[in-house]
């Protein structure tokens, strides 16, 4: 077990250290000091919330609430941290199911 341990420890190690991984981070914080990039992040979230809540309670959606939430996408799309920090995502996340789908394919077919 011990040695499986050190294994882990070291993929997190080069994980935390991959290009990738670095990427993420400077783009999460260039979006964080970013004030309009947060602010239209925290407008998506209020948004959404506000929508799911109508749906919870039963109600529906008005087409103007709906429209709203899409122009808020509309405004993060075109925010160049938040494009850049999807991207870094999307990057980020491609490495880590690739290391996942090579820890699966070494345990074959196991029953577990």
């Amino acid at each position: 077990m011990n040695n499986i341990t050190a294994l882990a420890k070291t993929l997190g190690i080069a994980l935390a250290e991959h290009s990738r991984t670095q990427d993420l981070l400077v783009a999460q914080t260039v979006v964080n000091n970013d004030n309009n990039a947060d602010a239209l992040v925290q407008k998506f979230k209020t948004q959404l919330e506000t929508m799911q809540s109508y749906e919870a309670k039963g109600q529906q959606v008005a087409p103007e609430q709906k429209d709203k939430l899409e122009q808020i996408r509309t405004e993060i799309s075109n925010n160049p941290a938040l494009a850049e920090l999807t991207k870094r995502q999307v990057a980020f996340v491609e490495m880590m199911k690739t290391v996942k789908t090579t820890i699966d394919s070494h345990l074959g077919d196991l029953d577990i």
